[in-house]
């Protein structure tokens, strides 16, 4: 039953044995004026109707007019309204939000272990890391594709200004030189041209006798386009199996002076930041950082319509760890509890002032007549009962004092 039922089920039953006693006292008086025990009854339902209706009165008085009737000194709530949350907000100030009221309350917190505890229990975790899985798809779903990809662009060129790209790229052409690591590459390099010569000999031999004078027999011309390849393939053999081959050094020497020429800003440096210009220009950064975002913000969504999501699991292992850790930490507990005790305390005391003056302007500002509901609601029921016992407490009452009257006659 909800609280409008019961406040009306216990205003209709004060009201009946009102009543009852008014119907009590009007047979007393029709039926048995004479009888000597009539006149105990009517004593008795006489003064039990007066304190019926008095605490009526009073019960009344406190959230309306009684019958409608502008009385002084009735409709208690309303006309009194901002006063009552003056000393509510007071009221809550005082008892409530003192120093020796939220401090034992604050040091019996266990906030880490419990916090601990809770997370390191299945399906605790599963409702956090569902909660954030499901933000994190509404916030990926919600943002704006074009504010992100500016961002990202912003950032990138904001990133490529500060970073010195020619000192970079000298400083680690010169490392590689200077390390030998070079040489593998240059082995590399070599076979594959060896091979590539190997196998193009007939495009060779084509090519010599295109260039060849008509009077010179074919056979003349496949001789020499047969040294030419043999004699390629022995030098970028001997280039390939020996380390210290002079065109090595030579190559070496000129990478090492293209490394200085870029460092320095010589003519390599400035060939070096033309392409940057022309590969990281604010067109093309607008166009990657687009394709970044886009490829970026796909994988997360497929990651997470996935049963088994990576993200899921990043997620739950990290919950599992910070709750075992708060559970079994005491150091770490007594730190965390301690600080959160000494956040709460300074926050609560900070702001109590605030916290009346919330509770004062939200009673004052709240509309008369539904404030008056609101609180006849909540205590209406219990407020009954003062009729009932004023009804049985004055009936009791008129009957001792006509029992003495009729004992002193």
């Amino acid at each position: 039953m909800d609280k409008r039922s019961q406040l009306k089920k216990f205003k209709w039953f004060a009201s009946l044995l009102l009543l009852f006693m008014a119907a009590v006292y009007i047979i007393c008086e029709i039926f048995f004026p004479a009888d000597i025990w009539s006149g105990y009854v009517k004593a008795f339902s006489e003064a039990a109707m007066v304190g019926a209706l008095a605490d009526w009165f009073a019960v009344t008085a406190l959230f309306r007019h009684p019958l409608g009737l502008p009385i002084p000194h009735t409709n208690l709530i309303e006309s009194g309204k901002k006063r009552i949350g003056e000393n509510l907000g007071d009221f809550v100030i005082n008892n409530f939000l003192t120093t020796s009221a939220i401090k034992p309350r604050l040091e019996k917190l266990q906030v880490a272990s419990r916090l601990g505890n809770w997370l390191t229990t299945d399906k605790n975790r599963k409702k956090v890391m569902d909660e954030i899985l499901r933000i994190i798809s509404e916030a990926i779903s919600n943002l704006d594709d074009d504010e992100i990809s500016a961002i990202i662009q912003k950032q990138a060129a904001g990133l490529i200004d500060k970073i010195p790209i020619n000192k970079l790229a000298g400083e680690g052409l010169e490392k590689l030189i200077n390390e030998n690591m070079h040489q593998d590459w240059f082995t590399i390099l070599a076979l594959r041209l060896r091979d590539f010569l190997d196998e193009n000999r007939d495009a060779i031999k084509q090519k010599v006798k295109e260039e060849s004078y008509f009077l010179i027999p074919g056979f003349v011309d496949n001789m020499i386009a047969a040294k030419i390849t043999n004699a390629g393939l022995q030098y970028l053999s001997d280039f390939a199996d020996n380390k210290d081959h002079p065109a090595r050094m030579q190559i070496a020497d000129k990478l090492r002076m293209i490394a200085r020429d870029i460092r320095e800003g010589g003519e390599w440096s400035n060939r070096l930041n033309s392409l940057k210009d022309q590969f990281l220009s604010p067109q093309y950064l607008k166009d990657y950082s687009g394709i970044l975002w886009q490829y970026i913000k796909k994988q997360i969504q497929q990651d997470l319509e996935r049963p088994g999501s990576a993200i899921g699991k990043y997620l739950d292992k990290t919950l599992y760890e910070i709750g075992d850790s708060l559970a079994n930490n005491v150091s770490r507990q007594e730190r965390i509890d301690k600080f959160v005790q000494i956040q709460a305390f300074k926050l609560i005391m900070k702001y109590k002032q605030s916290a009346g003056e919330m509770i004062s302007h939200t009673v004052t500002n709240w509309p008369s007549r539904e404030l008056s509901n609101k609180l006849e609601l909540e205590v209406g029921k219990d407020l009954q009962y003062i009729r009932v016992n004023g009804t049985l407490v004055g009936g009791m009452v008129g009957l001792l004092i006509y029992t003495l009257t009729r004992l002193f006659q």
